[in-house]
């Protein structure tokens, strides 16, 4: 499934998890995923997913395709995946702290050089394992692992060129104590929340910037609430 789906995007924004098993004898899936329905990696990469299942079990599994958050924000849709009332969700690994913690190795802050570099870790038999340690104790299937490009910050207070222009920040960071501690040790005030709820919250003055990778940015117009972008790549989106 990983080579299937990496030959059919090549920025695959992606950490998908399924229910272990709940799909086996299911005869219609459900597949949410944060981003919206577009010409964009995310999107593109459920659509192909939803013609090889279809196309492999000459239409007796169908795909259903939910974006946008239609089944909740990532913590909820995964919640849904564990539960088994939905089959499959593309998450960030971010979104899988609160279910198990050590996946928060991934998003250790400028761990890898590049993608090249982090690809040839997540094909190594280190992640194979953390993967079927993960659905031992959660029951979560990782399906694939992919990428959505290196994260940046965006605010609309100033230009962030020394980690000193973060202090006093109000930074919304995804529901993970790597990214709340990765912000607040520079001087800002983390703001655990959901990606859906950025663009709501810069509106109302809850939040100053947020931080995610370019394409992301792009996907969700956060250019239209967000003034300065800097590109520090400071950890993989995965």
């Amino acid at each position: 499934m990983k080579r299937m789906l990496k030959g059919a995007i090549s920025a695959l924004a992606f950490a998908a998890t399924l229910a272990a098993g709940s799909a086996v004898a299911a005869e219609k899936i459900k597949f949410g995923m944060n981003a919206p329905q577009g010409d964009n990696p995310e999107w593109n990469a459920l659509v192909a997913f939803k013609n090889h299942v279809e196309y492999k079990t000459e239409g007796e599994i169908t795909v259903d395709l939910f974006p946008s958050a239609q089944l909740g924000a990532e913590r909820a849709c995964a919640e849904q995946v564990q539960q088994g009332t939905v089959e499959v969700c593309l998450v960030d690994t971010g979104a899988l702290a609160g279910f198990y913690k050590n996946i928060q190795v991934l998003s250790i802050p400028y761990l890898f050089k590049s993608s090249a570099h982090a690809w040839s870790v997540f094909d190594s038999p280190f992640f194979g394992d953390l993967a079927e340690n993960m659905r031992k104790d959660t029951g979560i299937r990782v399906m694939s692992w992919g990428e959505n490009g290196f994260r940046d910050f965006t605010n609309n207070v100033r230009p962030i060129r020394t980690p000193e222009d973060l202090k006093g920040l109000k930074m919304r960071v995804m529901e993970s104590p790597v990214f709340i501690r990765f912000v607040e040790s520079f001087g800002a005030a983390a703001t655990p929340m959901p990606g859906s709820e950025i663009i709501m919250a810069a509106k109302q003055g809850v939040i100053d910037g947020q931080e995610n990778p370019a394409q992301v940015n792009y996907d969700y117009n956060l250019m239209d609430v967000q003034k300065y972008m800097s590109t520090d790549e400071h950890i993989l989106g995965v």
